[in-house]
């Protein structure tokens, strides 16, 4: 995978949170979410996991840690 598709791919995972974040707002969603899932710590976890699994270690640790 080359750095614009992982780009892709992180970009997408920004606005499907954001999306998240909207619906729970709202209300719109039929399910109720715990709130520790809508943390900006939790997105940096995120971020953290997916450098972790495409082979960043250094990356995903700072992110996890």
């Amino acid at each position: 995978m080359n750095s614009r598709d992982k780009r892709s791919v992180l970009g997408g995972l920004f606005i499907l949170i954001g999306i998240l974040f909207l619906l729970d707002n709202l209300r719109i969603l039929p399910v109720e979410i715990p709130y520790y899932f809508f943390t900006w710590q939790m997105v940096l976890v995120l971020i953290g996991i997916y450098q972790l699994l495409s082979g960043e270690t250094n990356g995903g640790l700072f992110f996890i840690v």
